[in-house]
């Protein structure tokens, strides 16, 4: 475990010494594509997809989880469909998969343009969830993270989480385990989700969703190949 790295989100892993962040072995997080400045090293991107509509609720309950999130004192008194109607929120969700995986984000050169009050308000958070150059929408974004896919020795699926895990230890020669243990799982708060919010959460990640089913018709493929081995 000392190989894997405690670190979990983008400004620790900024403000980790280079030296310290290279003994590490695997670094996981919600991190942007394009993190070789930090790392000083390229390195060995693996992905885990998840249901665009899943997600987006999923994000919106662990703001309400969290007071310290930048977006909280506006969201905690928003039900659902408010969060989804409300154009604020949009760099918080809308196309974020795609935008994730597909654009060339100056994390370094954002980082250090910042003074402390900015870092401790979670400005530098807020720039980077909301970076969409051309807006949150357009298609140019999901062909560069179709390309970038292409170079991933593994993706794997939220949904299909015990395929995932056997296509993973297959990809890298690992033995699979017998048992394993979820971690970070929070219980869906939510009693029912109101049809309207879900519609407005498909309109608003469709680029999200055509990458979804971009990557799991490949997944699939993958998975059928290495089962037949």
């Amino acid at each position: 475990m000392d190989q894997v790295a405690p670190i979990q989100s983008l400004r620790k892993l900024i403000e980790t010494p280079i030296g310290q962040i290279q003994r590490y072995r695997l670094i996981g997080g919600h991190y942007y594509y394009r993190v070789e400045p930090i790392l000083g090293v390229k390195p060995v991107y693996i992905t885990m997809f998840r249901n665009p509509v899943d997600r987006v609720i999923s994000y919106y309950a662990h703001i309400l989880r969290n007071p310290t999130h930048y977006a909280y004192h506006r969201v905690h008194n928003q039900t659902l469909l408010e969060f989804t109607e409300d154009q604020e929120n949009l760099p918080l969700y809308a196309n974020a998969q795609v935008r994730y995986l597909g654009l060339n984000r100056d994390i370094l050169g954002v980082y250090k343009q910042l003074d402390r009050n900015s870092l401790s308000q979670n400005y530098f958070e807020q720039l980077m969830e909301g970076f969409a150059p051309n807006g949150f929408y357009d298609e140019s974004y999901l062909e560069c993270a179709k390309q970038r896919l292409k170079h991933f020795p593994f993706f794997g699926f939220k949904t299909w989480f015990d395929q995932s895990l056997q296509l993973l230890c297959r990809t890298f020669g690992w033995e699979i385990p017998k048992h394993y243990q979820k971690m970070m799982v929070n219980p869906n708060p939510f009693k029912s989700i109101d049809d309207k919010a879900v519609s407005n959460i498909r309109k608003q990640t469709e680029l999200d969703h055509a990458l979804f089913e971009h990557a799991l018709v490949e997944f699939k493929q993958k998975y059928q190949e290495k089962v037949l081995e």
